[in-house]
């Protein structure tokens, strides 16, 4: 699959300066490659008079906020890191769904989770994953130390597994939205009660910048009781999900925190006795599941200037969020809730304890703003090292709310040259090159090849901040060698011959690829390096960029083999990128980096 998968991820998100469109085409941004293939396929099928073009964009609604400020969003958008509050800066570019039949199709009491101050909805949620916590189930058979059905017997459970050395609960503090969403977790039965319903509205719709002081307070003092008992220590502040997950396998933890996929990774993978517990409450009866839509999903406004084009952009969007589109990403991402009142989505075995919870809709969207990410883990790792008490820490978060947004980030560069996000059948993808080019340059490589979909959107010109700097490029991992002007053309061949549609063909800098079109995809047929035939016995110095694991391994199988290459620690295809800029240079000019003929 390897750059196969990715290639089909390259469609473009467009820049202001794009050609015109047919009127069925349309833009899809998807917030992460694992949706290409099977479920993208299924859309397609669905809505044949549409001619749908897939894209990859950031995870973040900051990438939309970006793309609006240039006039640049797509038809339909998707992210999963979300929060009605970020999206308020959105919510004039995007179209009203609250009075469309796929909106009525939810419970309310999620879908009211979407809605604007003023009864609106523009973002619609995919299948919730399941953010639960994980017990080793043989463990407690082994001890004869009973599941925990509420968060008395929970810590019960922690301190009887201490006792026998075992630790009782763990999870990966190392990441933001562990700290998050065990905070939230721990508070589910009081955001449920009247008084956290109210906040969250308020806070969601910028009517409050901080926490209230009925609903949070005795969250932080749970967590306080937790640490006081032992339960959650400091030395396992900087635990990641691969220290934890060989802690757990090897039943040296008996709970931790993990998604549905995880519970089920460990059960058919790691051929444990493993299932998934809800978050507790005070009582059995006040046990919750947290959950995270895949994504949610807005649609462009602009689409309302032309009410057939609007219909095939809704017709796509139905598509996507349809029973069937549900099931495949169930199937593909595993262990899902759907919040339609008419799709009920299969759950495996380990999982049955989330049922009772759904059937009582006791099933809880988290909050995830951004600062909601970042304030969670300052705060969570202030009160594990000891910085924060209870009464500090809900200070200190509260506070770090209501500062969230006083000081707007900074002009880090100026870009004087737009280069589009297009493709140009003589020249090849403009920002895409550009973003090669300059990769290439900052690491002193001789080439430098990559997926086309490294690149997420356009270059503008104008004023950028930090993070502005880094949206074009993915934050994908590098690899480094030496190869042969023969092992260069077979990878180049491979990755050429593996491509369908021409946009979708890989970016490289430092050579030319002379490309033939055939009935079935496209061929190598020459490359040139500085207007000479590339020499087969010739050695560069050679990159590779793309998503890390078998992705990279699969592609460099036709270069020797992985064995051979080093990656460049601590760095990305974006941290290269953004790092050259922010010293003072520019983006590199576009090559025309590919001819294709007939």
């Amino acid at each position: 699959m390897g750059f196969l998968v990715f290639a089909a991820a390259a469609g473009c998100v467009g820049c202001g300066s794009r050609t015109a469109q047919a009127d069925n085409h349309i833009k899809v941004s998807l917030y992460d490659f694992n949706l290409l293939g099977e479920y993208t396929d299924y859309v397609e099928a669905q809505v044949p008079d549409a001619e749908i073009e897939w894209s990859v964009g950031k995870n973040t609604l900051n990438f939309y906020t970006y793309l609006q400020k240039h006039d640049d969003l797509p038809d339909i958008m998707t992210s999963r890191r979300f929060s009605v509050l970020d999206a308020q800066t959105l919510k004039d570019s995007l179209l009203d769904l609250s009075e469309t039949d796929l909106a009525s199709s939810y419970h309310s009491v999620y879908l009211d989770k979407y809605r604007n101050e003023e009864g609106t909805v523009n973002w619609l949620p995919a299948p919730g994953i399941f953010d639960n916590l994980v017990a080793n189930k043989a463990l407690f058979d082994q001890y004869q130390i009973p599941l925990p059905t509420d968060y008395d017997s929970f810590v019960e459970a922690c301190l009887a597994f201490e006792e026998n050395g075992i630790r009782g609960f763990v999870s990966d503090y190392a990441y933001d939205y562990t700290s998050m969403e065990i905070i939230q977790g721990l508070s589910i039965e009081a955001l449920c009660s009247l008084e956290g319903k109210t906040w969250r509205h308020k806070y969601e719709n910028r009517m409050t910048g901080g926490l209230d002081n009925v609903v949070w307070p005795e969250t932080f003092e749970r967590i306080q009781d937790l640490i006081d008992k032992g339960v959650i220590k400091a030395d396992e502040a900087d635990w990641d999900y691969y220290k934890v997950k060989e802690e757990f396998v090897n039943n040296r933890i008996a709970m931790i925190r993990g998604t549905g996929a995880i519970v089920s990774d460990h059960v058919n993978n790691d051929k444990m006795d493993a299932v998934a517990l809800p978050y507790f409450g005070s009582s059995g009866e006040e046990n919750w599941a947290l959950t995270y839509p895949v994504f949610q999903t807005a649609v462009n406004r602009s689409t309302e200037k032309d009410e057939n084009r609007k219909k095939l952009v809704l017709d796509v969007l139905n598509a996507m969020l349809s029973r069937d589109g549900q099931l495949i990403l169930n199937e593909k991402i595993g262990a899902q809730i759907s919040y339609n009142k008419d799709i009920t989505l299969p759950l495996p075995e380990e999982m049955s304890r989330m049922e009772p919870l759904i059937k009582k809709n006791h099933i809880y969207i988290r909050i995830a703003s951004n600062d909601f990410f970042k304030t969670s883990l300052e705060v969570f790792s202030g009160m594990m090292s000891g910085k924060y008490d209870a009464k500090q820490a809900y200070q200190a978060f509260d506070a770090s709310l209501n500062s969230a947004g006083d000081e707007p980030e900074q002009t880090a560069v100026t870009f004087e040259q737009s280069y589009p996000y297009t493709w140009d059948s003589e020249k090849g993808n403009a920002a895409g090159s550009s973003v090669a080019n300059t990769v290439c340059e900052a690491l002193g490589a001789d080439v430098l090849v990559m997926p086309f979909f490294n690149v997420t959107c356009g270059i503008y010109a104008g004023e950028q901040t930090k993070e502005e700097i880094g949206f074009p490029a993915q934050g994908h991992s590098i690899v480094m060698g030496t190869v042969t002007g023969s092992e260069l053309e077979n990878l180049l061949k491979q990755l050429v011959a593996q491509t369908s549609v021409v946009y979708q063909l890989p970016v490289v800098s430092g050579i030319t690829m002379e490309i033939k079109e055939t009935e079935n995809g496209f061929e190598l047929t020459g490359l040139k390096i500085r207007g000479t035939e590339l020499s087969r016995d010739e050695v560069f110095t050679f990159a590779y960029s793309d998503k890390a694991g078998k992705n990279v391994k699969n592609a460099l199988q036709y270069v020797g083999g992985s064995d051979k290459f080093s990656a460049v620690e601590g760095e990305s295809l974006q941290s290269v990128w953004t790092g050259y800029l922010t010293r003072g240079n520019q983006p590199l000019l576009p090559s025309d980096y590919l001819v294709i003929s007939k």
